[in-house]
C-alpha cells in the first residue's frame, strides 16, 4: 500500500462476510478488521486494537489472580470449585426432572461461566481452551499465557481456533473472576464524552487507580479533575457545536449555567401566547418522560436576547 491518508469508500453486499474498502484517491483496496470492521492498514483479518483487546481478556485474568491469590478468596468465603448449577436435587415436584436434570436443560450453555462460584472453575475454561488450541498446534504444556501469545493465530484462523466462542468465553471468565474477587472495575456515572462508551478506574494491586479509562475508544484521563474539567467543557460547548440537539428545559440549564431560570421561564410563557409560526423557541415534540424538547440553539440565543422580544 501507499503512504498517504486513504480516504477508503465502503463496499458491501448482503452475500460479503465482510465490507471491502477502496481508496477514493489510489483505487488501493483492503478488507474490514473482522471485529470492528474498520478497514485494514495490513494484510491480517483483524486491526490492532481489536487485538491487543482480545488479549487484554487474558491478561486482565491473569493480574486479577496475581492482585488476590485464589487462597486467599478460600478465607473469604467462596465455596469450592464446581459448577454450582449442576447440583443433583431430590426434588418431588412432579413437573421437575428426577436428578435435577431439567436445570441443565433450561439453562442455557453461556450461564455455566457465570454461575461459578469459585475463580478456580472459570479459569479451568480458560485453560481448557489453551490446551485446545495446543492440541490443534501441536504444543505441549500451555498456560494462560499461551492464550495471550497465540491470539492472532486464533483471530486467523477462526474455525480452527473456535475463534468467536472463544471471544465470549474469555469476556465471561473475566467478568467472573473479576466479580468473585471484588474487583469489578469502578464506573463513573457519565459516558465518554468522545463515543459515549464507559468509564471505569480499574484495581490495582495497591488500591483504586485514580486513571480514568474509556472501554471502547481508550481515552485516558489522569484524575477525576482532568475527567471533569473535559465533561464539563464538552457539556457547555454543546450550543456551539450541537445547536440543533434537542433537549428540555432543565438540560438547557444544565448546559447553560448562566441562564437565569426566570429568563427561559419567561421566553416560553411568551411563546405560549403568540401564533406558532412567531414562537422564538418552538416545542419540537416530546421525550420518552413527556417533557417538551426545544433547539438548544434557539434557548442559547436567550443569553444575548433576554427574555423580553
Amino acid at each position: 500500500m501507499s503512504n498517504h491518508a486513504h480516504e477508503w469508500i465502503a463496499e458491501r453486499t448482503y452475500s460479503a462476510a465482510a465490507t471491502t474498502y477502496t481508496c477514493a484517491d489510489c483505487a488501493t483496496m483492503t478488507a474490514g478488521c473482522s471485529e470492528c470492521d474498520r478497514p485494514l492498514e495490513t494484510s491480517l483479518t483483524i486491526c490492532q486494537p481489536c487485538l491487543t483487546r482480545a488479549q487484554q481478556l487474558i491478561t486482565d485474568v491473569i493480574d486479577a489472580i496475581a492482585t488476590v491469590p485464589f487462597h486467599i478468596a478460600e478465607v473469604m468465603g467462596l465455596r469450592a470449585v464446581r459448577y454450582d448449577r449442576d447440583i443433583v436435587t431430590t426434588s418431588n415436584d412432579r413437573d421437575r426432572l428426577p436428578f435435577g436434570l431439567d436445570a441443565v436443560i433450561e439453562d442455557p450453555a453461556d450461564t455455566r461461566i457465570a454461575a461459578a462460584k469459585h475463580p478456580n472453575t472459570a479459569v479451568d475454561v480458560l485453560h481448557g481452551w489453551a490446551q485446545a488450541w495446543a492440541d490443534t498446534r501441536g504444543d505441549h504444556n500451555p498456560s494462560l499465557q499461551y492464550l495471550v501469545d497465540h491470539t492472532l493465530w486464533a483471530a486467523q484462523n477462526p474455525d480452527d481456533s473456535g475463534w468467536t466462542t472463544y471471544l465470549d468465553e474469555a469476556r465471561q471468565v473475566r467478568a467472573t473472576v473479576r466479580r468473585l474477587l471484588g474487583l469489578d472495575p469502578i464506573r463513573e456515572p457519565a459516558p465518554c464524552v468522545y463515543c459515549s462508551g464507559p468509564v471505569i478506574r480499574e484495581w490495582l494491586p495497591d488500591g483504586l487507580d485514580d486513571t480514568r479509562r474509556c472501554t471502547r475508544c481508550g481515552t485516558t484521563w489522569p484524575d477525576e479533575d482532568r475527567l471533569r474539567y473535559t465533561n464539563l467543557h464538552t457539556v457547555f460547548a454543546l450550543p456551539q457545536t450541537h445547536p440543533d440537539a434537542l433537549v428540555t428545559a432543565d438540560d438547557a440549564r444544565r448546559i447553560l449555567p448562566d441562564l437565569k431560570r426566570n429568563t427561559l421561564n419567561q421566553a416560553l410563557k411568551r411563546d405560549r401566547e403568540r401564533p406558532e409560526a412567531d414562537r422564538r423557541i418552538p416545542q419540537h415534540g416530546e421525550d420518552v418522560r413527556g417533557h417538551a424538547l426545544y433547539r438548544l440553539g434557539d434557548i442559547a440565543g436567550l443569553l444575548t436576547t433576554g427574555a423580553a422580544a
